[in-house]
């Protein structure tokens, strides 16, 4: 009797632990897949739709988590390696990111399941923590230029996409007249049709627009983006 009572405990702590793969409730729809374990999937998805809305603390603890069910999955400690940069609120800890970025990097090559294109979003993150004594504004651009070349290898990866967008907006700092504002906004506008739930796309496009030339732009996204994820305070 005893042992069944810790079954049923377990079983039910693993049901409320899981998300469904491609959802987070209250946070939009998230879908990048990895060679992460199926189980552990859903939990990856919610911790990158936290990502995307700059849920950092709750996004890493999340990705550890995933980490911790699945040693093997590479891509959980790279999304902890992204909580820690911070680029468009001016903020980063090297130590904490670099850490992580090694984890993930030792992960893959420790795993042969892991994808090239997964090694592609690795080495990106990497980029951002390589050096010691580097402004933000110089890892912004190390980063955006890993980004290209991801997002240049798989043209059809629409998160390759989107963290490409996103790294041309933190590259472009302070400067409202940036080309790489309006180059982020085209595109992601075009997937801004294609998943009108993506929390990143639509929460990105207004940041794109951020600025007095473009800002009209991101009307329509910053509508979208408090009912596609209500559960963020990034949001509201």
């Amino acid at each position: 009797m005893k042992r069944a009572l810790v079954l049923m405990m377990a079983l039910w702590a693993a049901a409320a632990w899981a998300q469904p793969a491609g959802a987070a409730a209250g946070l939009g729809t998230v879908n990048f897949q990895t060679t992460c374990r199926p189980d552990v999937q859903g939990n990856f998805n919610h911790a990158v739709a936290l990502l995307h809305s700059f849920e950092y603390d709750e996004s890493r603890d999340t990705f550890l988590a995933v980490a911790k069910a699945d040693p093997h999955c590479a891509m959980a400690y790279w999304g902890a390696a992204m909580t820690e940069f911070h680029a468009l609120w001016g903020e980063i800890d090297v130590a904490a990111g670099h850490k992580f970025a090694a984890q993930a990097q030792a992960a893959a090559d420790a795993d042969p399941q892991t994808s090239p294109r997964e090694k592609q979003f690795i080495q990106a993150v990497s980029a951002i923590y390589a050096d010691a004594d580097v402004p933000l504004s110089a890892r912004s651009k190390k980063f955006s230029d890993a980004m290209a070349d991801v997002h240049s290898a798989n043209p059809g990866d629409d998160e390759a996409a989107i963290f490409y967008a996103l790294s041309l907006d933190e590259s472009a700092g302070s400067d409202p007249a940036s080309p790489n504002r309006q180059k982020c906004g085209d595109i992601l506008e075009p997937l801004f049709e294609k998943m009108p739930n993506h929390p990143g796309v639509a929460h990105y496009l207004i940041h794109c627009y951020d600025n007095p030339v473009l800002a009209p732009k991101g009307v329509s996204a910053a509508r979208a983006y408090a009912k596609i994820a209500p559960d963020s305070a990034h949001a509201t």
